[in-house]
């Protein structure tokens, strides 16, 4: 029994409300896929050179920023729409023992008001149901192109050179991240070590072991809406030049800061006056020869000097000052220090390099003959996909013809 003309109009109407956007979407991921370049990538070469790249050689603790990034792991939806001057003032009240505290909001720039007139945007970049890959840091605007249904590393180098033509800085959520991608991705700043990822340092230490010149990182994932929920907070210590915006920037860029992961209970009342007053702080990192010395405020459990592929050079314990030779065979050498507490430090790593330059090395180029035959098997399912619905319109016309003849 043929439906009635009314209901049939309304099947219809219903079928192509959910089938157009269907239809738009997949056509507009399939661009978005195939017309994506590839890349083709040289092997890395390893830190090398008779100089060494100290980041701390300018070290004033005087100087030192302590530096939160939170970067709350909230829908995208309700970013969107949220208030940002609560988030904002709910997560500066909890977190008063900061110098500064900075949103890093998803798919969202968002104005940090640093420096009085000084002003610093920054975002997560991700519209997958996954975690965000990526924080910009002094971003312009955001990008909103992505790859949220898979990705590999074509589409990531392809997502980092974006992000840099409107954004100062690229960390990368090393959850995001294989050990094998982390050793061929290039243009990247910083990554991200804090929040207990899993295996963060290791991928810092395979992108290092592949000499690329990449700083540490920290974003405070776990703290939203003024929730008492988080018992991890990591942050940045960092040694601007002088109190603005720009020398913040330029020292993070430059390694001039180092990696804090510190465990609280946020359950309580927290005295920040006290939290400020009663941490502990790097004193000294300076190199003597081919001897690096490092020294704390207060005696940390341990001292770790680590190098290549992340294998431990040498480790003090029970002390608040250490030292390593950094040998001609080692290409980087990096420190962790452990407080009883639970504190860590990761302090960014002594590098090999010619000259002064430290110029990074680029792996990455497009392979031309690869993005011309994806290109083209792109234009070849356009094709096919139009004489589908060419047909499929003629079908539909030529059984309504006949039904109108009967």
């Amino acid at each position: 029994m043929q439906k009635s003309r009314p209901s049939r109009k309304l099947y219809i109407f219903i079928r192509r409300l959910l089938v157009l956007p269907l239809l738009f979407l997949t056509m507009f991921f399939l661009v978005l896929y195939l017309t994506a370049p590839q890349y083709f990538f040289v092997e890395p070469k390893p830190f090398e050179g008779s100089y060494i790249n100290n980041p701390y050689k300018s070290l004033d603790t005087n100087s030192f920023r302590t530096t939160l990034f939170s970067a709350p792991e909230v829908p995208l939806g309700t970013i969107i729409i949220g208030d940002d001057q609560m988030m904002l003032e709910s997560i500066q009240n909890e977190f008063q023992e900061f110098d500064h505290v900075e949103m890093v909001m998803r798919q969202k720039l968002f104005r940090n008001e640093i420096f009085k007139s000084d002003k610093l945007y920054s975002y997560q970049h991700g519209l997958g149901f996954a975690n965000p890959s990526m924080f910009c840091i002094g971003a312009r605007k955001n990008l909103w192109i992505d790859y949220p249904f898979f990705n590999n590393i074509h589409y990531k180098q392809g997502l980092i050179e974006k992000l840099l033509n409107d954004c100062d800085m690229v960390a990368l959520n090393p959850a995001s991240f294989t050990a094998e991608e982390i050793k061929y991705l290039s243009g990247y700043q910083l990554i991200d070590l804090g929040n207990n990822t899993k295996n963060a340092a290791a991928l810092w230490d395979s992108a290092l072991s592949n000499g690329h010149l990449v700083y540490g990182f920290a974003t405070e994932k776990e703290f939203g809406f003024g929730i008492h929920n988080s018992f991890n907070v990591d942050y940045l210590v960092v040694n601007p030049d002088f109190d603005s915006t720009q020398a913040l920037m330029d020292a993070i860029k430059q390694g001039s800061s180092y990696v804090v992961t510190h465990q609280q209970d946020l359950g309580v009342q927290r005295n920040h006056e006290k939290l400020a007053s009663e941490r502990p702080f790097l004193v000294s990192a300076f190199l003597n020869a081919d001897t690096f010395y490092v020294s704390t405020s207060q005696t940390a459990s341990f001292f770790k000097f680590i190098s290549q592929k992340g294998k431990l050079l040498h480790l003090d314990e029970n002390t608040s000052s250490a030292s390593c030779v950094f040998g001609a065979e080692d290409n980087y050498m990096r420190v962790e220090i452990v407080f009883p507490d639970g504190t860590k430090f990761f302090l960014n790593p002594l590098t090999r390099h010619f000259t002064a330059n430290t110029n990074k090395q680029n792996l990455a180029s497009i392979d031309v003959t690869k993005t011309a035959l994806m290109r083209g098997v792109y234009i070849i399912l356009i094709v096919i996909l139009l004489q589908i619905i060419f047909k499929w319109q003629m079908s539909k016309l030529k059984i309504k013809n006949t039904n109108e003849q009967m």
